[in-house]
């Protein structure tokens, strides 16, 4: 299992300019200026997106990307959900009541911690940093960061309850999520920032903890991710 949403990912017809002038609906102008704003973002960093920047990307206005954008911030916000949500539905696609609990977990952490992500890895970076200034990608952020924390949290409680993880007492399955979930963020930015670690120390790091928080024996979850890997 890894990561491959890339700015590619939003090529598709919608993206490519007509031999002949399209009526489109409403709802599709809007899906594709988001997916022109998306790939923009993945490629260039979410400050590349501009009105004049989408408009040059579709072949278009920007004044139309306006009528359908007026404010920027929202545009980033569809932007950064689109890029990210696909990202958080890869991680956990197959995911059921009945998988393993420990071999989901080893795939959902690998995929986290895979160098595949870079590109997406920089794109939360962009947002961490102009959500401060830009409320509405500021609340998608937080969003995108609770559905991971919830997401995993929900397997943590699925292994809690066939025995397969074991907390200590008092310890709830969506905080020890988030615990790892706040690893995983400040050690792939700091991979993708200085260059100093590299994906495998954060994989080995992610599953070191996961270990230690669920008691599982050292050295479980990393195996498990290798043979996802190979399959």
């Amino acid at each position: 299992m890894t990561s491959r949403v890339s700015a590619t990912d939003f090529s598709g017809d919608r993206a490519k300019q007509p031999t002949k002038r399209v009526r489109r609906s409403a709802q599709d102008r809007r899906a594709e200026i988001v997916d022109a704003a998306t790939r923009i973002a993945l490629r260039e960093g979410l400050e590349a997106v501009t009105l004049r920047s989408i408009g040059e990307e579709l072949g278009v206005a920007g004044s139309l990307v306006s009528h359908y954008f007026p404010a920027v911030d929202d545009l980033l916000a569809e932007a950064f959900a689109a890029a990210t949500g696909e990202e958080l539905d890869q991680a956990f696609d197959g995911v059921t009541d009945e998988s393993d609990p420990t071999a989901v977990l080893a795939g959902i952490l690998g995929f986290a911690s895979d160098a595949d992500r870079a590109e997406v890895t920089q794109l939360w970076i962009d947002a961490w940093h102009i959500g401060r200034r830009r409320p509405a990608l500021q609340a998608e952020v937080v969003r995108q960061m609770d559905s991971w924390t919830a997401r995993l949290g929900a397997v943590i409680d699925r292994g809690v309850a066939a025995g397969a993880f074991h907390l200590d007492v008092g310890t709830a399955p969506h905080d020890v999520a988030a615990q790892i979930m706040a690893v995983i963020d400040g050690l792939t930015l700091w991979s993708t920032v200085r260059g100093t670690i590299g994906y495998d120390a954060v994989a080995h790091l992610s599953f070191s903890l996961a270990e230690a928080q669920l008691g599982l024996g050292e050295g479980t979850l990393e195996p498990a991710w290798d043979g996802a890997k190979a399959r």
